[in-house]
């Protein structure tokens, strides 16, 4: 298991790597932060969470590009409520979530749309069909035919 600081030093800037924050440790995001700091003064990272109330130790970071996360329903419908009033770098959603005209509406408020799980073809036409930006998933060589 590599330690965050082995992992950042690895990808040497490469600014695609996205933590997405498991759980609810009042510490988390607060250490994460912590070390992101320390370790990350001029590069770039994506943090995304459920629960977006963690993602408030991260708005002093410039280097950190914020992500609202949503995988219910109820979640889906907070985000587009939120994403009204107060824009984000990223929305993630479900892909049983979306349609082409909710990643639509989203992208009123985020400016790039994210979709998981896409592990197999078939979810990756239905993401292509969906147009969002990006996708998210455990199967590395199908991930690395996406455009």
């Amino acid at each position: 298991m590599l330690e965050l600081t082995e992992l950042l030093t690895a990808l040497d800037g490469d600014p695609r790597l996205l933590l997405d924050l498991k759980g609810i440790h009042p510490l988390l995001a607060g250490r994460l932060a912590a070390a992101l700091r320390e370790a990350l003064p001029n590069g770039t990272v994506t943090v995304c969470t459920q629960h977006w109330w963690m993602l408030e130790a991260f708005r002093e970071l410039p280097q950190v590009r914020l992500v609202l996360s949503a995988g219910s329903r109820r979640g889906l419908h907070r985000l587009r409520r939120r994403l009204r009033t107060f824009p984000a770098y990223g929305a993630c959603v479900h892909r049983r979530l979306l349609t082409p005209e909710i990643v639509t509406e989203l992208r009123h408020g985020a400016e790039f749309v994210f979709t998981w799980p896409v592990d197999t073809e078939d979810a990756l036409r239905h993401a292509t069909h969906l147009a969002v930006d990006g996708v998210i998933g455990k199967n590395l060589p199908l991930l690395g035919t996406a455009d």
